[in-house]
Parts: C-alpha cells; structure tokens; sequence
C-alpha cells in the first residue's frame, strides 16, 4: 500500500512539473495573444449572443455592421469600442472555448486548467 502511495505521489510530482512547464509557455505574449484571439473570437455563435447583452445593456440595437441607439441615433464610435471591449472582458471568463481547450482565465492570463491535467473534476 505505502508503495502504491509513493507511486501515486510520484505521478502527481510530474504531473505538476508538467503543469508549471506548461504555463510557463502559455505566458508567454505570442502565446497570450494567440489564446486571447482563440476564446475572444470563439465560438462566434456565443460572442453575438454576448454582444447582443451588453448592446442591451446600453439601449443600443446591432442592425446588420450598423448600432442604433433606442433614440434612432447610431451610436458612436466610443460607445461601440465600450461595448466590444466589455464583451472581450466577457469572453475571456465566459468563452466555452475555455472549457473546450482546458484553459482558465487568472489574473490577466489564459492558463491550462490545472484540474483537468491533475484529473480532478
């Protein structure tokens, strides 16, 4: 039993190098970059539903590439960054990307999820 135990030990020393060695390349800019433009864009089907919430939010109305305030006025170019940047924040904690790549969103950085490679649910 002991044994069996060390064994246990063991494996989960390595899989905790592997972890760190793999986080250590997610954090990398390109690779930032590169994951944040994976779960931002993805899946698209998600990102329209989020941004049609957050154009709610701000009583504006997405008709077609155009954005329509409640009053009839397009919404400006400040209001439009606001809203898509609100909806970038969104999806990199909402995204089913994240779940679909194993990925977790902390302080700033999309990470391997460290559960899914340690097996815990």
């Amino acid at each position: 039993m002991l044994r069996w135990l060390r064994l246990n030990d063991f494996e989960k020393s390595q899989r905790l190098d592997y972890i760190r060695s793999l986080r250590d390349s997610y954090k990398t800019r390109e690779m930032q970059a590169t994951l944040k433009n994976l779960v931002q864009g993805h899946p698209e089907e998600f990102r329209e539903k989020i941004l049609r919430q957050e154009c709610s939010i701000y009583g504006i109305k997405k008709n077609g590439e155009t954005y329509v305030k409640s009053n009839g006025d397009y919404a400006s170019v400040e209001e439009i960054e606001k809203i898509q940047k609100n909806v970038d924040k969104r999806m990199l904690r909402e995204s089913p990307a994240l779940k679909e790549h194993n990925l977790i969103f902390s302080a700033g950085d999309l990470l391997p999820d460290e559960n899914y490679f340690l097996g815990v649910e």
